[in-house]
């Protein structure tokens, strides 16, 4: 069965056009990282933008300052660990060294806590500020951890709310939770609505951002585990979801994200896309919360990268630029900054090729953007699916012919090892289904 990508609007005439033969040099889209400034760089997928289509697909790549400052207000932090009785062994030893490594990262006078749940919850180590003497008391308290029964993570999300009250009028640099679990719930409230809702409000009530890492093993049969339902709680609540195969990798995704809630060189980062003309507006906004008029980027750590996409829908009339404005708060919040870009989108009444800079990433994003609309079929005929898979690898390999960019032949590097995965009929396709959505969210920060 041949098939070709299930592509965004601005892709559906891009093997109808004539492309011509590109530089082998392109030029990076993603900027050098400043020591103080926060870079933005944009493209679309085109050199211009065809007469016939009303969409163009378009990115943006922004790129946090490198510097970090030494003093800031304190931050608080609750880590809210799964220790039903699936954690045991590797997960809850691995979890432990990694929740440790997250003490270490935070500074003197940061607030960190420690809540421990499984079919109830409790208070392993209550909010209180870090110093050389408490330190010892934390790590001693993430060693204590111990597994358990069941599994509630609303018991543990309402005894967070307890800790969280106590510390509700400091003066902080920011509110943070970690959510780490291994399974659903499976005790007192189970329906994912519900847990999502429940959370939803916590959040709103403390002003705190939920990260969410979920553990299960590649290859081997373990607890079900609803990703879907930790990408909504991070997304709604505006923190990051990590999904996790390997317990050695524990320690580096919690790190990676302790780093940037402490560290964050530019914090409550916004974007604002301004049309190119009256008739066109900005639409299928991928990489971040959308709020009206404002894309809702979030803290950003050292030189970290962030990645947006989206449709710009009506063609203009005439030639106009396309405004982005990005504004963020420094790394202590006590002052404001803004940056502002202008992308150019020629217009073109006939043939076009590819943008050099930015075509190959939005080309591999719409790629994997496709597999996860069709991942469903997994399951129903893997074999079937692993054929429509080589298709689009194949569509992806002829379009390198022209475009010679190290960017998709990294990409190609990665769905030839994947393609193994996805032919490994002992692997289970809810195990390649997460992966293939995951995917999609390390794309987005910049891979």
């Amino acid at each position: 069965m041949s098939t070709r990508m299930i592509l965004r609007p601005a892709f559906r005439a891009f093997f109808a056009v004539l492309v011509v033969s590109l530089p082998a040099a392109a030029k990076s889209p993603i900027p050098e990282p400043h020591e103080s400034d926060l870079r933005i760089a944009g493209g679309p997928v085109y050199m211009a933008w065809p007469e016939a289509d009303s969409f163009m697909n378009c990115g943006l790549a922004l790129v946090a300052p490198s510097q970090r400052q030494q003093r800031r207000k304190p931050l608080q932090l609750v880590v809210l660990i799964d220790v039903s009785r699936p954690m045991q062994g590797e997960p809850l030893k691995y979890a432990k060294k990694a929740i440790k490594a997250c003490v270490e990262i935070l500074k003197d006078g940061d607030v960190f806590g420690l809540v421990a749940f499984s079919t109830y919850a409790r208070v392993a180590f209550p909010m209180q500020p870090l110093n050389a003497g408490i330190r010892p008391s934390a790590r001693a308290a993430i060693d204590g951890l111990g597994d358990e029964d069941r599994r509630s993570p609303v018991a543990g999300i309402r005894k967070a709310a307890e800790q969280f009250e106590r510390f509700k009028g400091q003066e902080t640099i920011g509110r943070h939770l970690f959510l780490f679990t291994n399974g659903n719930a499976n005790h007192t409230v189970t329906g994912p609505d519900k847990i999502l809702k429940e959370i939803a409000e916590f959040s709103r009530r403390f002003d705190v951002r939920v990260s969410t890492f979920g553990f299960t093993y590649f290859e081997r049969t373990g607890e079900p585990l609803n990703e879907d339902l930790l990408y909504a709680i991070a997304e709604t609540t505006r923190g990051r979801y990590y999904f996790i195969d390997d317990h050695q990798d524990i320690t580096a995704r919690m790190t990676t994200e302790a780093v940037r809630v402490s560290d964050a060189t530019a914090r409550s980062v916004t974007v604002r896309i301004v049309p190119p003309g009256r008739g066109s507006r900005i639409t299928n906004v991928d990489g971040a919360l959308v709020d009206g008029d404002r894309i809702l980027i979030g803290d950003m750590a050292p030189s970290e990268t962030r990645i947006v996409v989206f449709d710009i829908e009506g063609r203009p009339t005439r030639q106009r630029d396309c405004e982005v404005v990005a504004t963020y708060a420094e790394a202590d919040r006590v002052g404001e900054r803004e940056t502002r870009i202008y992308l150019d989108i020629p217009l073109t009444g006939g043939s076009t090729r590819l943008n050099p800079s930015f075509g190959p990433r939005l080309i591999v994003y719409d790629l994997q953007m496709s597999l996860v609309e069709t991942a469903g079929r997994i399951k129903e005929n893997r074999h079937e699916y692993t054929q429509v898979f080589r298709d689009k690898i194949k569509d992806l390999e002829q379009e390198n012919v022209i475009l010679d960019s190290d960017y998709i032949r990294d990409a190609l590097a990665y769905y030839e090892k994947f393609e193994r995965v996805l032919a490994n009929t002992t692997i289970e396709a809810s195990m390649v289904v997460k992966h293939i959505k995951y995917r999609v969210q390390e794309l987005l920060r910049g891979k």
